[in-house]
């Protein structure tokens, strides 16, 4: 008989266990496990599996507190995610330009335009012929809906605005006011029976050189200015004062055509112009889209022409009533 002795660990516990065994079962324990040896193997995996779930449930109580921070985090992640997504997409909806297929001011209509910046009163706007500006308060009301336009804070920036240049014309006035001037001599005019008018001013272009004028797009053939006077009439579709001198310049260019080109300028769109049948315009015409000759001649009123002789000096600049056949015949047989 021998005396066996067997240890068993489960987790942090060790429990010995000693019995009797004769040779023959000792010999037969080497080679195959007593019945009793095998039941105590599933004590075993029971109690193991116990301490496990023991501490498994320990662990998982033991990291609560450790999640929920987490939990909030992510929660907290969520909506900043969604109020930025928000705030995306109104600054790109904001950021959309505002565009018209046609926008109508008055007499002209602009076509393909694009806002570029706007205020209280003012548009500005680039179209398919340039870019321009205009007071919203002259547009139509849907366009105005689509700006925005507040009529009255429209008419206060109005106001401040136009305080704030009579409060600086009146600081300049003060300021020449308060200067000393020197007694200047008077100034002596000179004039002739043969000057259409006189110069008052040092800005007038009478007897100057006349600056350059352009046409962007003929509505005629283009006329042959070279040994010419040219006669620029400025002039509007919508304006009855312009009409009215088609028929007179007309029969100047029919009477002085050898010596003589008289070419209508319009800042209008073409379509208007060519709809304008009545009166017809017998002499060239063209389109100054941006009005770089209106401005380079600083035309402030229509109907206004320009008398420039065939060196390229300023004769006339007024209206054309005052501008008879009488004395462009005299001013044209004086040039031969």
């Amino acid at each position: 008989m021998l005396l066996v002795s067997q240890k068993n660990t489960y987790g942090a516990f060790t429990h010995t266990r000693t019995h009797l065994v004769t040779c023959n079962d000792a010999k037969a324990n080497v080679s195959k496990p007593s019945p009793s040896h095998i039941s105590f193997s599933w004590i075993d995996l029971l109690l193991t599996a116990i301490l496990r779930l023991n501490a498994l449930t320990f662990l998982t109580f033991s990291a609560l507190p450790l999640l929920r921070p987490i939990r909030s985090i992510t929660r907290m992640s969520r909506w900043l995610i969604l109020a930025c997504l928000c705030l995306l997409g109104v600054s790109l909806q904001a950021a959309q330009p505002i565009k018209f297929d046609y926008l109508k001011v008055g007499s002209q209509t602009f076509s393909n335009v694009t806002v570029v910046s706007r205020n209280a009163t003012d548009v500005y706007f680039t179209h398919d012929k340039g870019m321009s500006n205009v007071k919203i308060k002259y547009l139509e009301p849907e366009a105005q809906k689509r700006l925005e336009y507040d009529p009255k804070a429209a008419a206060a920036a109005e106001k401040e605005a136009m305080a704030g240049d009579a409060k600086f014309k009146n600081s300049l006035a003060g300021q020449v006011a308060g200067t000393p001037k020197k007694a200047a001599a008077p100034e002596k005019r000179t004039s002739s029976e043969e000057s259409l008018a006189d110069p008052v001013s040092e800005t007038s272009p009478l007897g100057k050189a006349a600056p350059d004028f352009a046409i962007d797009k003929w509505l005629s053939e283009k006329p042959d200015l070279k040994d010419k006077f040219v006669l620029l009439s400025f002039w509007a579709t919508w304006s009855i004062p312009s009409k009215k001198a088609i028929p007179q310049l007309s029969a100047l260019q029919k009477k002085f055509g050898q010596k003589l080109a008289v070419v209508a300028v319009a800042t209008e769109p073409q379509d208007d112009v060519e709809a304008m049948t009545d009166p017809k315009i017998d002499f060239a015409s063209g389109i100054d889209t941006r009005g770089k000759s209106r401005f380079a001649f600083n035309i402030t009123a229509v109907p206004s022409v320009v008398l420039i002789d065939p060196k390229g000096v300023v004769l006339y600049q007024g209206h054309p009533a005052a501008l008879n056949e009488k004395q462009l015949e005299t001013i044209l047989a004086k040039a031969q």
